[in-house]
């Protein structure tokens, strides 16, 4: 004989379906997307350390053309400064190609200086992205946690209770059959 609880429980079962899929999505989600997401991090930091890396490159290289500009531009005014006492127009011709010379140097240090300036800005704001997405990936994984027991605890209410009134309603079409057949 069919009880009341039968019915109820057959009557629940969109209800259990529908627990063990959102069950089932959340249990994937927690798991996955947490992954997803250091995987973008870890991806982030890679180019970021490149970037530093080459950045280190640059300052390294602009420093010895600082010194090298040092150097010349010592000799270069004891050049220019011999030629000036010469006092004749290819004298006054050379001391000018020095000057220019030394000044086309001096402008393509600081243009040097000046990208090295934009890319240590950019760099920055590179380190606060990656700090940023740290900070959300580390709340995120406390949420995962929370939606991987939900998931789990939905997953296995929606699992027992599905199974239970695919079993009932068995039962209730075997005792409808049955009646039919007699």
């Amino acid at each position: 004989m069919l009880q009341v609880s039968d019915y109820i429980s057959s009557s629940a079962e969109s209800l259990y379906k529908f627990l063990f899929i959102n069950g089932t999505i959340l249990v994937l989600l927690s798991m996955f997307y947490p992954l997803q997401q250091k995987n973008e991090i870890d991806r982030l930091r890679i180019d970021f350390n490149k970037d530093v890396e080459l950045l280190n490159f640059e300052i390294s290289k602009l420093e010895n053309n600082i010194e090298t500009l040092k150097h010349s531009s010592s000799r270069s005014v004891k050049k220019v400064d011999s030629l000036k006492t010469i006092n004749t127009v290819s004298a006054i011709k050379k001391a000018e190609k020095i000057v220019l010379d030394y000044n086309k140097t001096l402008d393509s240090i600081i243009l040097l200086k000046r990208e090295f300036d934009i890319s240590k800005i950019k760099r920055n704001s590179d380190k606060q992205k990656i700090d940023l997405l740290l900070k959300q990936a580390n709340k995120y994984e406390d949420y995962s946690s929370s939606f991987l027991v939900l998931g789990a605890f939905f997953f296995i209410i929606g699992f027992i209770g599905w199974s239970r009134a695919t079993l009932v309603l068995d039962k209730i079409k075997r005792e409808e059959l049955r009646k039919l057949k007699e």
